[in-house]
């Protein structure tokens, strides 16, 4: 799969530029990399947290809710996945997984789990 560096639409393989906000995708060496889980957030609060400290950090991260809250509207419906700390999932790019895992594990602290704790 291949996400748009900037707003994280599915791009189908070889894009040159998004077709939602045109951002150029370069020569795809970049967009093209893998993403992968970096850990679980309980809540939309911490899980937007997460989101912009990343991005300060300019890795570009994506939030999954798996809790049926959709946007601003929405409400934190009890999960179906049973697991109340892992209602959001944070994705980042495969080669940034260390360093993201390190800044949200200063950052958040007890507030997320690292899919690394996992393993």
């Amino acid at each position: 799969m291949m996400l748009c560096p900037k707003c994280k639409s599915e791009l189908s393989e070889g894009a040159t530029s998004c077709f939602v906000c045109n951002t150029k995708i370069g020569d795809g060496a970049e967009a093209g990399r893998a993403w992968s889980l970096a850990g679980y957030i309980g809540d939309k609060i911490t899980a937007d947290f997460a989101n912009e400290t990343l991005l300060s950090f300019e890795i570009p991260s994506v939030v999954i809710s798996k809790s049926g809250f959709f946007g601003n509207a929405g409400l934190a419906l009890t999960s179906f996945f049973g697991d109340s700390d892992q209602l959001f999932e944070i994705s980042v790019p495969s080669h940034l997984v260390e360093e993201a895992t390190e800044i949200l594990n200063n950052t958040l602290g007890s507030g997320w789990r690292s899919a690394r704790d996992e393993e």
